[in-house]
């Protein structure tokens, strides 16, 4: 009877038991902004995913466990103090938080979104409407509003074990983002994903050991990619072409097999084989050694159309193991000719080779560079940039004549040329993991136009870690930098930093004056702005409502 007695006690005790039920203990900010990452943590939520509710509104998960949650604060979630509760099997205690709207420009820094993993490899991806999409390496793909509010966020892993960032993402014309991933051992994949964030296909490779370059959106809508080691681990091709469908339009066996060594996916690039001619030719570099290594490196030449292998030219140096890790070269979409920095000739250093259509080398740049050398870029006017990790920025004619070098003692990423090629991007710090800034230099002469020092959330120093891409109006770059802090919940940051010159206060049209015209349109907008994502340029202190403040703005700066 004892026996039995103390055994219900013990059962009502464990049931009871506050330790085991859903219970939220504490989180990382109590007032958050829309689009923010939030860290709950508690005990007793479970092995399993569960949801969490922000206002009443499902929110982004990225990761569940027993005693943390990582979520995001909806970016549509009404302002002011709302409900946060994880339901699972039992719903938790209610935690309010004062949700605000997303902080505003800070200068030149118009946004920062925080991604939830440790770093990602590749540049953003841009859709026709302007929305971010970048993945991380725990393969999570992201869709990010031009100002900074969270769309989406999907698994590309689809739920198994992997790697995530494996290429770049890549965008077609209606929005659809194609990303690489590895969903562990040898097996690889392609993944579509609509604007909506909601799977549209997924395409498996058997066995391969990774993608050395692409996915990439080609002239023909099509989707190409190369992989690492496949015909050597037994698959019968290693160049694959994808329609928007996800069905198989061509695949090609390279000869030779295409090999690389520490891949990680470079940009899979499109040119004419004759100057002024259709990009009907994809281009790659394979197998480029690492210093030491015996093995040849190439650069491959195949139709678009069908797939037929045009050229594989023994490119010749050594790869750069430091600013690049893999070779990437970069083409001029008028002329056909391709270029790459690795180390060799004359020089006793790092320089720059030329490539025509053919894949055969017309000239090499031999500066004399000892230290490593950053990718290439092809401005659209022709002109070739690319960096010294020692302290150099150098630009080159189309035929390998020096148009300008400016000497630095500042370590300088790969340079990117805008859209009109007036100017270049540069990302830049006094050295390794030293803070982290962004100039901007004329391409005519190398003058530096502005620089803009870059903070975290709150202003901590971070670090750069992806090339910047520019908006096709070449008004703003996106790209991501890392906290320097350490945290026990690393996250990266999306940057998006605008070229232009700074806005004119009050000038709601964005004309460059504040007259009649805004006036009215501040009126017309009165009260209220609509919920994300429709835009409410009137509210000029982003307070979520047009009102008396925005019009003392506007007739402060009248012009």
């Amino acid at each position: 009877m004892r026996t039995q007695l103390l055994t219900t006690l013990l059962a009502t005790a464990t049931v009871a038991s506050p330790s085991l039920a859903q219970t939220i203990t504490d989180v990382s900010a109590t007032t958050v902004p829309r689009s923010a990452r939030l860290v709950i943590h508690g005990a007793g939520f479970g092995s399993e995913p569960g949801t969490v509710l922000i206002g009443g509104l499902t929110a982004p998960i990225t990761h569940w466990s027993d005693a943390k949650i990582r979520a995001y604060v909806p970016e549509t979630t009404a302002l002011g103090g709302q409900g946060l509760q994880v339901v699972a099997a039992t719903p938790s205690n209610v935690v309010t938080l004062e949700v605000t709207m997303r902080p505003p420009a800070d200068g030149r820094t118009l946004w920062r979104f925080e991604a939830d993993a440790d770093y990602t490899l590749h540049r953003t991806g841009l859709a026709p409407d302007g929305t971010i999409y970048f993945d991380d390496v725990r393969g999570r793909l992201y869709a990010i509003t031009p100002d900074g509010g969270l769309k989406w966020i999907f698994d590309t892993l689809l739920g198994a074990a992997g790697l995530g960032s494996k290429g770049p993402v890549a965008v077609d014309d209606e929005g659809t983002a194609y990303v690489a991933v590895a969903v562990g051992g040898p097996t690889e994949s392609l993944v579509a994903v609509r604007a909506d964030g909601t799977l549209k296909w997924a395409f498996t490779v058997p066995i391969a050991s990774g993608w050395i370059a692409g996915p990439a959106i080609g002239p023909d809508g099509n989707v190409y990619a190369v992989l690492d080691s496949a015909q050597q681990l037994g698959n019968p091709y290693d160049v694959l072409a994808l329609t928007p469908d996800g069905a198989v339009a061509w695949t090609t066996a390279a000869n030779p097999a295409t090999f690389e060594v520490g891949q990680f996916g470079s940009e899979l690039l499109f040119g004419p084989t004759t100057p002024g001619g259709p990009l009907d030719q994809l281009i790659c570099n394979a197998d480029q050694p690492a210093p030491g290594s015996t093995q040849t490196g190439r650069n491959y030449g195949f139709d678009v159309k069908t797939g037929e292998q045009r050229f594989a030219v023994p490119a010749g140096g050594i790869n750069n193991p430091f600013m690049q890790g893999q070779t990437q070269l970069a083409v001029d979409r008028a002329s056909g000719s391709f270029y790459m920095t690795e180390f060799a000739g004359s020089g006793g250093g790092w320089g720059l080779q030329a490539f025509d259509a053919n894949g055969l080398r017309t000239w090499r740049y031999d500066p004399g560079i000892l230290g490593a050398v950053s990718e290439p870029e092809v401005a659209s006017d022709g002109t070739i940039l690319f960096a010294w990790d020692l302290g150099a920025v150098i630009a080159l004619e189309p035929d390998g004549r020096e148009r300008w070098t400016v000497d630095t003692d500042q370590w300088f990423d790969a340079p990117v040329a805008s859209p009109s090629a007036a100017e270049l991007v540069l990302l830049g710090s006094a050295g390794i993991g030293e803070p982290g800034y962004v100039e901007t230099w004329s391409t005519t002469d190398g003058a530096v136009l502005w620089r803009h020092v870059l903070g975290g959330l709150d202003g901590e120093p971070v670090t750069t870690t992806t090339k910047p891409r520019y908006t096709p109006s070449g008004d703003r770059v996106y790209f991501t930098g890392e906290p320097m802090a350490f945290s026990p919940d690393p996250s990266f940051l999306l940057f998006a930093v605008r070229t232009t010159a700074e806005p004119v206060a009050g000038d709601i049209t964005g004309d460059g004056v504040v007259d009649f015209i805004d006036l009215l349109s501040l009126l017309a907008a009165w009260g209220p702005c609509p919920a994300p994502p429709t835009a409410c340029p009137a509210d000029l202190d982003g307070d979520g409502s047009v009102g008396i403040v925005d019009l003392l703005l506007v007739l402060a700066n009248w012009s």
